[in-house]
């Protein structure tokens, strides 16, 4: 669909560690190189650069991550000289650190400049505003939802005009996570290794163990649901935050919930894990720029329950194929979750299809990677 004719691409981002920047980096790195391009990424590098290896996209280690002002300046001498000496057309810019070396780079050198605003950005001084502010400075800004979108016409308004924004959300790779490619062997194992009922009932939530994701939220509800028979497997990692655990699992133990609720660091097999939930929870008490549990989830024909705050209320569509729930409210939750435990066959099969559909049609990995290369395209063009 687009010919970028071995046009070389660079985006830059903090390092390659996992997480949803650097797979959406990945991805779109992959669609410049099916569309004829050369994908170059520069960062400080990281446990996923194996990927752009193997997928023939080129990697340049520069210490991007760091916010020391004399390094961003530094960095930006190094990019102008990798953009010059690579014959780099255009920029893609996905934090702010590695943004601001790369938009003096870009703009020094008269090519297209363009971002990912990815998040919030809070700040609390107009200090911080500014710094924030590179990530509204693009020739084109990418907002993830439109949540971000009115965020950034909001906050960033003496920065950007409208027409300078394109939504274009994060996007699920529907060919892992596919509920027909999930084997009878990979439920198995994984029940045996959560130590999980042949066939009951499963609350999933999934996601980082801190106070905002809500996890006390969900305790809490599940507290109240008196007839509950099932698991409630909270699956995230405790890291930097052992005594929010603490306080968790305290809480479990105070309520007797014990038989009922299983704390997982890790898995490494996602689509098994969301095809055994009856459920998927996600109960954050802070607005979410996206959303992408939510996106996964769904892409496996499951049922959601989310708060109603930022992007989720843009992917569920309420009553449908998910319900929306007032945050912080640990009854309305309950109430939720008793609806979607007693779901018929038929009605949880005409949810899975609805589901998957919309992520499909809205938050899939080939809509992303064309809406992103169609903007690279126009810009070339132009160029």
């Amino acid at each position: 669909m687009f010919d970028l004719k071995h046009q070389m691409i660079l985006q830059v981002l903090p390092a390659l560690n996992q997480g949803g920047v650097e797979r959406g980096t990945i991805d779109i790195a992959e669609g410049i190189i099916k569309a004829g391009g050369k994908a170059l990424v520069i960062s400080a590098g990281g446990k996923l650069e194996p990927q752009l290896k193997k997928i023939g996209a080129e990697h340049i280690r520069l210490p991007l991550n760091s916010k020391n002002p004399f390094t961003i300046c530094l960095n930006f001498l190094r990019l102008r000289k990798f953009i010059r000496e690579k014959k780099v057309a255009l920029v893609h810019a996905r934090s702010r650190g590695p943004a601001w070396s790369a938009y003096w780079a870009a703009r020094s050198l008269k090519i297209p400049f363009i971002t990912t605003f990815h998040g919030t950005y809070n700040f609390r001084n107009n200090g911080k505003k500014y710094y924030n502010s590179v990530m509204a400075r693009g020739d084109q800004v990418i907002a993830i939802s439109k949540f971000i979108q009115e965020h950034i016409e909001k906050k960033y308004k003496n920065y950007i005009t409208p027409n300078k924004i394109k939504i274009i959300y994060r996007g699920v790779d529907l060919d892992y996570f596919d509920p027909q490619n999930v084997t009878k062997e990979r439920s198995e194992s994984l029940k045996k290794a959560w130590g999980l009922d042949k066939n009951g009932t499963l609350i999933l939530m999934v996601g980082r163990l801190v106070r905002w994701k809500g996890q006390a939220i969900l305790l809490e509800a599940l507290n109240k649901m008196k007839d509950f028979k099932g698991c409630c497997v909270i699956l995230g990692s405790s890291q930097g935050h052992e005594q929010y655990l603490n306080e968790l699992q305290a809480y479990v133990n105070k309520n007797s919930l014990t038989d009922k609720v299983k704390f997982i660091e890790q898995c490494q097999d996602m689509p098994t894990a969301y095809s055994l939930a009856t459920a998927v929870v996600h109960a954050s008490t802070a607005p979410e720029a996206f959303g992408r549990v939510i996106a996964e989830a769904q892409a496996m024909g499951k049922f959601v329950i989310a708060s109603k705050l930022g992007a989720p209320e843009e992917i569920i569509e309420n009553e449908k194929t998910g319900l929306l729930v007032a945050p912080s409210d640990s009854l309305t939750l309950k109430q939720a979750l008793e609806t979607a435990v007693t779901f018929s066959p038929a009605k949880r099969k005409e949810i899975s299809i609805e589901a998957r559909k919309r992520v499909q049609n809205l938050f899939s990995k080939k809509v992303m990677i064309q809406e992103t290369l169609r903007i690279y395209t126009e810009f070339l063009q132009k160029k």
